[in-house]
């Protein structure tokens, strides 16, 4: 299953309650060997059949996830990687966009506001590749909280190590 129908399911479980059905026949594997730090302050694990790993903040709702795909089929550019997560926005206005180096490979760091089921939120997300995986990660929720959030996800991303 590619990252942005992944972002779909995770993310519209808080807001609507849906749920997720993994679909067979997928020969995308989750990525290995990565480090991480479990975000900070008022976020709680989140179970998820589609992210690898997701936490909800419970004072806002609010996710950061972390989402891969490995494989042969998961050889896409890194733009097509970044696309997918946000074509699950509706009416997406990307407020800034930069490539940056991150973990030794060229990254994407977008931040962007646009529609879920009718409902304005924000997305801050980290696109990249290594070792033959698409990784993705992303803080995504209601725009009211993503100032308070943002140095949570800075650090969590800044604490992401992949193999």
């Amino acid at each position: 299953m590619r990252i942005g129908l992944k972002f779909l399911i995770i993310f519209l479980t808080p807001l609507c309650g849906c749920v997720s059905v993994k679909i067979a026949g997928s020969k995308l594997e989750k990525a290995k060997g990565y480090e991480y730090q479990a975000p900070a302050g008022r976020f709680e694990k989140l179970d998820s059949n589609s992210a690898d790993i997701a936490w909800i903040s419970k004072s806002t709702g609010n996710t950061i996830a972390i989402l891969t795909d490995c494989g042969p089929q998961a050889d896409l550019a890194l733009t097509a990687v970044e696309g997918e997560t946000l074509s699950a926005l509706n009416n997406v206005n990307i407020l800034n966009r930069q490539e940056k180096s991150y973990n030794g490979r060229t990254a994407f760091f977008t931040d962007c506001e646009g529609l879920m089921d009718g409902v304005p939120v924000h997305l801050s997300l980290v696109s990249f590749q290594k070792n033959g995986c698409n990784f993705s990660l992303s803080h995504f929720g209601h725009n009211s909280a993503k100032t308070k959030e943002r140095p949570i996800f800075q650090s969590f991303v800044e604490g992401f190590k992949a193999p």
